[in-house]
């Protein structure tokens, strides 16, 4: 893992190389320490990241395990998300899922925060996807008896916190093909593009012109 020195050391090299502009570094917080939360106009002014890292598992430190948060949490995930909006750097990117099923890898927060913060984008990292073990196979398309398993519960959050969000069933996630083929790199990702398709993305993201350090794209 990179330090956010090092995140933002890596995109200022490039942009030498390429002048191009099109690598974006975020700067990793721990909303659960204040420290950070004091430290982010810092980063925001020294590291000028596109959005804020976040990992609600929990995190190691000098003092031993640090346990996770959420980010509807009124002591830390609000607090970090009114630090975002005050610096106007509105774009947070959380690590959700591969979490061996940690209460606070779930993103049952997502849908609540996305609905309360309407002015930050939320960027979630792997989709809540969980790596199945002998027990537990592939999540398979939505349904409401699977509502609570993997990336299930990222589309479920939004669905119950903004209605009419736009997620829609899709071919990807539903149709059965009617041959066998030989499987291809990605094959294991199809279900939840399908399943995730219908939710908008941040348009820098597409345009990949980083915001500058208030958050207004870069001209």
């Amino acid at each position: 893992m990179l330090f956010n020195d090092e995140l933002a050391g890596t995109r200022e090299l490039l942009e030498r190389v390429g002048q191009s502009g099109r690598l974006l570094n975020h700067a990793v917080v721990h909303p659960n320490d204040p420290r950070e939360l004091d430290e982010m106009e810092r980063w925001r002014d020294a590291y000028h990241p596109s959005g804020w890292k976040v990992y609600t598992l929990g995190h190691t430190s000098r003092d031993g395990w640090i346990d996770g948060w959420m980010l509807d949490d009124e002591d830390s995930g609000v607090p970090f998300l009114e630090r975002c909006r005050d610096l106007d750097v509105r774009l947070v990117c959380a690590h959700k899922g591969i979490s061996f099923l940690a209460p606070t890898g779930s993103p049952r927060d997502i849908g609540p925060v996305a609905a309360a913060f309407t002015d930050i984008d939320f960027l979630v990292y792997h989709s809540a996807y969980e790596i199945p073990d002998g027990e537990n196979a592939e999540e398979g398309p939505y349904s409401d008896d699977t509502a609570d398993v993997g990336t299930n519960r990222l589309v479920t959050t939004l669905r119950a916190s903004i209605p009419g969000c736009g997620w829609r069933p899709t071919a990807g996630a539903t149709r059965a093909r009617p041959r066998p083929r030989r499987p291809r790199p990605g094959d294991r990702a199809r279900p939840s593009r399908g399943k995730l398709s219908g939710y908008p993305c941040p348009e820098f993201l597409r345009s990949a012109t980083p915001p500058d350090a208030n958050g207004t794209s870069a001209p």
